[in-house]
């Protein structure tokens, strides 16, 4: 492999453990300060959750529709593929009316080239012998399974593959029982608190409410009652980072941080205990900015840093003169955030509880108020709305409203802190316009900001074989012209979040696809399908009125094969193998079935690195292992490489 190549399989590699390092530093902190100064503060969090998760079993999902984001196109077919496996104990017997859950799971450094199948799931439930079969998977690279049981701890398997009109037999999932999470939960005085609500989180939880019910079904999110001695159980958790959640009525809300169940292995069951006081409180006012005057009914939220050990969380509104009080919080350190409509919020980083004085200044926001209108000038009346706020040379969206009536085609957006913006708009009779960029100031009104649209073009084409015969199901994306296959430029640019078009449709039985409605400009197309590897096709171009086609031939993917075997010397069983092509913008990884046999399909000419590893939780200890196994191969279209024992 070239050094160049190295680095950026390096750099991808980094980015992904960075970016899963926000994310799960984002669902513990919330700060947004322009002053990281003085204060002090501590952490918190409190949502729900029942025991084990219950799923309701679907014999056979129906198939989605297609998703296109731009322009409206005719309807055409995807490719569904199925999985099958079974669910078993330890000692190799079926398990019984276990839940299992499939989920398209993207990874994030393809962006928007990862699939047009958002985090749709499926479900099944085990027979009496343990075997289940999800059918009608929309074809994709990337679907994680979970199976659960009260019974047992969750399993998940990650790194799925569906092919089109194909089956997959999963390696079995083998159950085992979890940990156990029990504790009291008492008052200062030492008395058990009956009926506390307790929280058992894990890291797959954002903290929204929205979201609660969601997590329950993942398994992210359990609750349990005390009972009438303050006693509480959580039955096999799963190995994993959790935290835990206490409230009670009239005691300050409580949360332990940090409950590691990774590290050793021979862990049964883990004690965790709360004792519940009145608490200490946080004090202050808050103002606006421009005038000093009080403002009513503003939210103040604390919840406490979350590398402290104990801690807590409270909201509370502000009263006709402003005043606040958060009340029942753990001696620690606190993030407080105030908000209020038509104010831009403010955050104190560090807030110590016990503290009086800690006011908020908000800055009023501003709105814009416009008028969209067509070609000939009369208005349009039913279209969606992008806002984008300008950061340096980017412009990056803050909000999206959809798409609805709007009588006489006016437009009213309130809330938008200070700064230059555009409006984009998006009418399914219209290619997507923008406005030209215009200034907000803190509490006025930008008026006059108008968008004409354009009936833009069409863009017709098929999709045919290397002998000319057409391709059913291909996924045709049409992408900006600086768009490419490089994993890592594509992230990149998704981090700085620019504006792209992109508009997704699949060929139908001839092969032909159409996008209507396209702006006038340069294009590119992404097509993939299952059976083919992918191809971009470059100098796509959109008229004003006009219709361009083109004809797309895809070639035969090559395959790579091979049984992987363990540190051990045995089947590398469900285990993980990685393949990469950082310059062709592959991205993939398989699950070994039983025997340790994999295989990688449609994979388009080039270098490749492999690597394996076992099926471990520790993304940092597969990262270790996949690099003592690595391997580099260059394939040709159509090859069929057998790497044998591996």
């Amino acid at each position: 492999m070239r050094r160049n190549e190295k680095i950026l399989l390096g750099i991808a590699f980094v980015v992904t453990l960075g970016i899963t390092a926000v994310i799960l530093y984002q669902s513990l902190v919330e700060v947004d300060s322009k002053d990281p100064k003085i204060l002090e503060a501590t952490d918190v969090g409190s949502k729900k959750e029942d025991k084990a998760p219950e799923l309701e079993p679907l014999s056979r999902p129906e198939k989605p529709e297609p998703e296109v984001e731009q322009a409206p196109a005719v309807e055409m077919p995807e490719l569904y593929g199925s999985v099958r496996g079974r669910v078993i104990s330890t000692d190799g017997s079926g398990v019984e009316k276990a839940s299992v859950l499939i989920r398209y799971s993207p990874n994030p450094l393809l962006g928007d080239a990862a699939g047009m199948n958002g985090n749709k799931s499926y479900r099944a439930t085990s027979d009496a012998d343990g075997y289940y079969e999800l059918p009608n998977l929309p074809a994709e690279d990337s679907y994680t399974l979970r199976v659960f049981h009260p019974d047992y701890a969750r399993a998940e398997i990650s790194g799925i593959s569906i092919p089109g009109e194909g089956e997959v037999e999963l390696a079995d999932v083998t159950l085992v029982p979890g940990v156990r999470i029990y504790g009291q939960v008492y008052s200062d005085a030492g008395q058990g608190i009956e009926d506390a609500r307790v929280w058992l989180i894990g890291v797959g939880f954002s903290g929204s409410e929205a979201h609660a019910d969601e997590a329950k079904r993942d398994g992210s999110l359990r609750e349990v009652h005390t009972d009438s001695s303050g006693q509480f159980e959580f039955k096999n958790a799963e190995r994993g980072i959790y935290r835990v959640e206490v409230a009670a009525a009239g005691y300050a809300t409580t949360q332990f941080n940090n409950l590691n169940l990774m590290g050793n292995q021979d862990i049964e069951e883990k004690e965790v205990n709360f004792e519940l006081g009145s608490g200490l409180s946080v004090e202050g006012r808050v103002l606006d900015q421009s005038t000093g005057r009080p403002i009513a009914d503003a939210l103040v939220k604390a919840h406490g840093l979350a590398n402290q050990t104990y801690t807590s969380k409270s909201e509370a509104r502000t009263n006709d003169i402003g005043e606040y009080k958060l009340s029942g919080l753990q001696d620690a350190i606190y993030v407080v955030r105030a908000e209020a409509e038509g104010f831009s919020p403010y955050t104190h980083p560090r807030v110590k509880a016990g503290l009086t004085g800690i006011d908020f200044e908000l800055a009023p926001r501003g709105r814009i108020s416009g008028f969209v209108y067509g070609p000939t000038g009369a208005p349009v009346t039913n279209y969606g709305i992008r806002i984008e706020k300008q950061n340096r040379n980017q412009f990056s969206m803050v909000r999206k409203d959809p798409q609805k009536e709007h009588p006489e085609g006016k437009f009213l957006l309130n809330d938008l802190e200070p700064g230059t913006y555009r409006v984009g708009i998006l009418s399914p009779d219209f290619a997507w316009g923008f406005s030209d960029p215009f200034p907000i100031s803190p509490g006025r009104e930008t008026d006059s900001v108008t968008v004409q649209l354009t009936l833009g073009g069409t863009i017709i084409g098929q999709v045919v074989d290397l002998q000319g015969k057409p391709i059913r199901g291909a996924q045709i994306a049409l992408r900006n012209p600086d768009d490419g296959p490089n994993v890592l430029e594509g992230f990149l640019r998704g981090m700085i979040n620019q504006h792209k078009f992109r508009a997704d449709v699949h060929s139908s039985e001839d092969g032909r696809f159409r996008f209507e409605h396209v702006a006038e400009g340069e294009y590119k197309f992404e097509v993939r399908h299952p059976k083919y590897s992918t191809e971009w096709v470059e100098g796509i171009f959109a008229n004003e009125g006009g219709e361009s086609s083109s004809r797309v031939t895809l070639k035969p993917g090559a395959t790579i094969q091979g049984v992987a075997m363990s540190k051990e010397g045995g089947p590398l069983r469900n285990g993980i193998v990685f393949v990469q092509n950082v310059a062709a913008g592959v991205n993939r990884q398989t699950r070994t079935d039983n025997d340790g046999k994999f295989s990688v399909t449609n994979l388009p000419p080039g270098e490749y690195s492999l690597s394996k590893a076992s099926d471990t939780k520790n993304p940092f200890a597969a990262a270790l292992e996949s690099v003592d196994s690595r391997k580099t191969l260059r394939v040709a279209a159509g090859d069929l490489i057998d790497l044998g024992v591996w």
